[in-house]
């Protein structure tokens, strides 16, 4: 049958439908309304210039008022995104939502890849989508995915998160745990929702548990607890807000995180890639928009790192603050970084518009310690504390194509409830040297000098004289070593060895550290994504 278009709906500047196969067509000028029977080929295409929808199906009845068209047997659509195939389809050409029974999708959407398949698929108006019944996953490995989740209601944002009560995970093929509930980051690599074995002397064996309750671009809801014989939970829920507008592609807010558990952390460290160490989210810390972050914290008696003593825990209760990141850098801060950036390839990368990197977080809230320490006699101690934190660096300065020096200085002010003040400077250099894509060598110097009285052990300073060697590598086994030494008695103070596996959408390891005679598994979900460019 020859191409035959039926008269445009009333609304033409929405967009014109085209019949390119039929067998049978009853059509309605007055509504550019029409019914087919056998197999038809429609296509929609929007006059604002977007791709157009191509639908095969069978018996197809589209109201040319609404936009509305319902048609049964093979469905097979095609949008800009992905292709649905189904049984029944109810879908708005004009609006761009519906639903497929007994449906599969298969999409790409702002580079991030991903499948699902179930009883029904709503294609939501805001771009968001619905499973019922059915399976999710962002692994393309097949027969079988690396990893799949399974529910009786699944939401998707693209790009942003997939959640859903009652979730089954299943790891190549065989299922595991049932959670109440699962939420993920599609954008980067996260840690699966589901209890983790470690071992510490301090604590025992505990299960760790870890989960982004809310994960937007604006605003992040986490908690990460662990287990134990010993007592409540041991760990920390926070929130955290932006105050100023973001993009629908900035990361969220994760800047206190890595803060929590070590809390005299120089700025180089937070910069350098988190990728093996032990929280809760992994990615190069490099954000080329300024931004001013609202935060909150509940912690209990969770270990900090110090690099003098062991066994110092610390809970507040609560903490509040503002974090200003990137505070010199410009709002529209033109070209982004690379979206294949590595972690390795992050200690090379310069932020966009801005002369050097400053970050600015006041803080305000009731601490209290507890110290277990073969070094200090047992003791607890609490004091309202109000901090500033400053920290700035250089952006790194390329000596060579992957050989980059990078300085920084952080210093922490702080007045206590007690009466007392207490103030810290550490500047800080590193040297590193990336020699490929997914793998660079460490070599950093870190000087500690400080004034004042603070009643606690766990933000006074450690140590005066600190060197630090790192070496990591990326394949299809990853490693990291990294050694820091004392160099007032030239000692050895604290190793750090990971090994990992790396699979397409997963990565698995263990992880161990010395000082704490603490082991951790490693267990990250990785998010199956590629630059929309390729696709296209």
């Amino acid at each position: 049958m020859p191409y035959l278009p039926p008269p445009p709906p009333p609304n033409p500047t929405s967009g014109t439908i085209e019949i390119q196969q039929f067998k049978k067509l009853h059509w309605s000028p007055e509504v550019g309304s029409f019914q087919t029977n056998g197999n038809v080929v429609v296509v929609f295409t929007p006059t604002d210039g977007s791709s157009p929808t191509r639908l095969n199906a069978q018996d197809v009845d589209y109201n040319g008022e609404t936009g509305f068209v319902r048609a049964k047997g093979n469905i097979r659509l095609l949008r800009t995104e992905g292709e649905f195939t189904g049984e029944e389809i109810n879908y708005n050409f004009l609006e761009r939502f519906g639903s497929v029974t007994k449906a599969s999708l298969r999409a790409d959407v702002k580079g991030t890849l991903f499948t699902m398949k179930g009883e029904r698929i709503e294609a939501k108006p805001n771009g968001s989508y619905l499973l019922e019944n059915g399976y999710f996953t962002t692994c393309e490995v097949e027969p079988t995915p690396h990893y799949s989740l399974f529910s009786r209601r699944i939401e998707v944002s693209p790009n942003q998160y997939v959640s859903g009560k009652g979730v089954r995970l299943s790891l190549f093929g065989t299922s595991l745990f049932t959670l109440p509930s699962f939420k993920r980051s599609l954008k980067e690599k996260t840690g699966a929702s589901l209890p983790s074995p470690g071992y510490s002397k301090a604590e025992g064996i505990t299960f760790r548990l870890a989960s982004q309750v809310i994960r937007e671009p604006s605003r992040t809801f986490d908690y990460d607890l662990r287990l134990s014989l010993k007592g409540l939970p041991i760990g920390n829920i926070q929130y955290q807000q932006d105050l100023s507008k973001t993009t629908d592609d900035s990361l969220p807010p994760l800047g206190q995180q890595t803060i929590l558990t070590e809390p005299l952390i120089g700025f180089l460290d937070r910069l350098s890639p988190q990728t093996y160490q032990d929280i809760v989210q992994s990615r190069p810390a490099l954000e080329p928009r300024p931004r001013e972050t609202l935060f909150a914290v509940l912690q209990n008696r969770q270990g900090i790192y110090n690099r003098k003593y062991d066994k110092l825990l610390i809970s507040r209760f609560p903490e509040i603050g503002v974090q200003f990141s990137n505070l010199l850098g410009k709002r529209n801060a033109g070209q982004p970084l690379p979206e294949e950036i590595t972690e390795a390839q992050s200690l090379l990368q310069r932020v966009p518009n801005t002369s050097f990197l400053l970050d600015i977080a006041a803080t305000a809230g009731f601490l209290h310690e507890q110290t277990n320490n073969r070094f200090l006699a047992s003791r607890e101690t609490d004091s309202g504390k109000i901090g500033l934190r400053i920290n700035a660096a250089t952006q790194p300065l390329l000596l060579r194509k992957n050989l980059a020096l990078r300085f920084a200085v952080s210093n922490w002010f702080n007045i206590y409830s007690r009466g007392t003040l207490y103030n810290l400077i550490s500047p800080e250099v590193d040297l590193n040297f990336v020699p490929t894509r997914t793998s660079f060598l460490s070599l950093g110097y870190r000087y500690a000098n400080d004034v004042g009285s603070t009643p606690f052990y766990f933000d006074r300073r450690d140590m005066r004289h600190e060197l630090r060697l790192t070496w990591q590598g990326s394949g299809p086994w990853g490693f990291r070593i990294s050694n820091r030494y004392n160099m007032e008695n030239w000692r050895a103070y604290e190793s750090e060895v990971a090994i990992l596996r790396n699979l397409d959408c997963l990565q698995y390891g263990i992880g161990y550290r010395f000082q704490s005679q603490q082991f951790n598994i490693i267990f990250n979900l990785i998010p199956n994504s590629r630059r929309v460019a390729k696709t296209n």
